[in-house]
C-alpha cells in the first residue's frame, strides 16, 4: 500500500471508565436539572406575561378585570395571571417529579388548566414551556453535563 497510514490503538478501559462517569452524572443530575430549568422558564414566562411562548404574549386583561382586581383581595395589579400570585407560586420545586426516564413539572392549582387551555370566557394563556423548548433546554443541559464529566 502506498501513501500514508496511521495505526490507532484505543484504550478501551479508559474510554469505558469515562462513559461510566458520564452515565453516573446523567442518571443523577440530568432529569432533575431539566425539571428545574423548565420550572425557571415557566417563572420567566410569568414575568414576561407569556412573551416566551412561540405563540406570542398573553392576551391583555380587560379594563373591567383590572377594575375588579382593585376592589378585591389582590394588589389590583394589571399583570396578567398575577394579581394575588397564587398561581405563579404554585409552580414550585415540589412540582418537579422524576419517574423513570421522565420529569414532570406542573401545578396542583385546579384552575391552572383553564388558563393553560382556555375556556369559553378565558383566552388561552400558555404557562408551561412547549415540548420543542424543553428539548432545547435538555440538549443544553446534556452538553453542560458532558463538559462537566469530560472537561479537564
Amino acid at each position: 500500500m502506498s501513501g500514508i497510514t496511521v495505526g490507532i490503538k484505543i484504550d478501551s478501559q479508559s474510554l469505558l471508565e469515562r462513559l461510566g462517569k458520564l452515565k453516573v452524572v446523567i442518571d443523577k443530575d440530568f432529569l432533575k436539572a431539566v425539571g428545574w430549568r423548565a420550572l425557571q422558564w415557566t417563572n420567566d414566562n410569568f414575568e414576561q406575561e407569556g412573551k416566551l411562548q412561540p405563540t406570542g404574549p398573553w392576551q391583555k386583561l380587560k379594563d373591567s378585570t383590572i377594575a375588579r382586581r382593585r376592589e378585591g383581595p389582590g394588589s389590583g395589579s394589571p399583570k396578567i395571571l398575577q394579581n394575588i400570585g397564587n398561581l405563579k407560586k404554585s409552580f414550585s420545586p415540589y412540582g418537579v417529579k422524576e419517574s423513570g426516564r421522565m420529569v414532570t413539572i406542573g401545578t396542583e392549582a385546579p384552575y391552572a388548566s383553564y388558563h393553560e387551555e382556555g375556556t369559553e370566557h378565558l383566552p388561552i394563556r400558555k404557562m408551561l414551556p412547549p415540548e420543542e423548548i424543553v428539548q432545547k433546554l435538555a440538549v443544553n443541559i446534556f452538553d453542560a453535563l458532558v463538559e462537566q464529566a469530560y472537561g479537564d
